[in-house]
């Protein structure tokens, strides 16, 4: 992105001002949901395994008595998750009309932008189809997932 990147003025965005959203990292890319969107960060001490799933539903999960697909995010967002193992963590997301796991690394916080900016044309990441735009932060980019499309392209490569 260059330096005079441009804020995005479409309708859907404009209501983004005062944006709160979660930042986590998948791999060593952040990314960003709105926070409303967030139900909350779990951690899966244990993953039942699903026969003849899809390869991005690594398994699913007991949530207070609810089933919760596990999906790996990383060829939907072009970042490996790099925590293995037990207690791994899962971001819980609503979109879509549907609640899934979504495999992080880490947690960076809550943060409220005023701006949301393009990505533009040029980008060639995997994830530019679910993202909403970029957010500014002092150490770089955060780019801004719309919860809806990730969720719907999950569970669309389900089928």
């Amino acid at each position: 992105m260059s330096a005079t990147a441009t804020v995005v003025n479409t309708a859907v965005l404009e209501t983004l001002v005062g944006l709160r959203v979660c930042i986590f990292t998948v791999g060593a890319e952040p990314f960003a949901f709105d926070l409303r969107r967030v139900r909350e960060v779990v951690v899966l001490d244990e993953l039942t395994s699903v026969p003849a799933a899809p390869p991005q539903i690594v398994g699913v999960a007991n949530l207070r008595g609810d089933v919760l697909p596990i999906v790996d995010p990383g060829r939907l967002l072009g970042a490996a998750v790099r925590r293995t193992g037990r207690r791994r963590r899962a971001l819980v997301v609503a979109g879509a009309g549907a609640h899934v796991g979504l495999l992080i690394d880490d947690v960076i916080g809550l943060e409220t932008f005023d701006d949301v900016l393009e990505i533009g044309d040029a980008s060639h990441q995997p994830y530019v189809a679910c993202a909403l735009g970029r957010l500014r932060r002092s150490d770089g980019f955060v780019t801004l997932l719309d919860a809806d499309k990730v969720v719907a392209t999950l569970r669309h490569r389900e089928a």
